[in-house]
């Protein structure tokens, strides 16, 4: 976060939110941050656990195909450092098309 600004790296809800919040999260390492009585809640991630989960919302973004889905967050869970870090490098320097790389490769 640059001064005021915020900007959104990557979202996801309903059916993909709920994936994520059972398949993906608990394997992550991170803390509870800060919680609002609506139910919200920030959570302080690690930078590899941010990255994964920032690899698996991406990859999974579009996707029609729910076994594809599925087998994409099972990939970035079982995905160890070294293979999360090249990712996301891939990433900074292609763009969609590492994502659609990850994809095939994953598939």
């Amino acid at each position: 976060m640059e001064g005021n600004k915020k900007t959104a790296l990557a979202s996801t809800y309903d059916r993909r939110a709920d994936l994520l919040r059972e398949e993906l999260l608990p394997s992550l390492r991170m803390s509870k941050f800060m919680s609002w009585r609506d139910g919200r809640v920030n959570y302080h991630l690690e930078e590899e656990s941010a990255l994964r989960l920032y690899l698996a919302m991406k990859g999974i973004a579009g996707v029609i195909n729910w076994k594809k889905v599925n087998g994409y967050v099972e990939a970035v869970k079982r995905m160890d450092r070294g293979e999360v870090l090249s990712w996301y490098s891939l990433y900074l320097k292609l763009g969609f098309k590492a994502i659609a790389a990850f994809r095939a490769a994953y598939s």
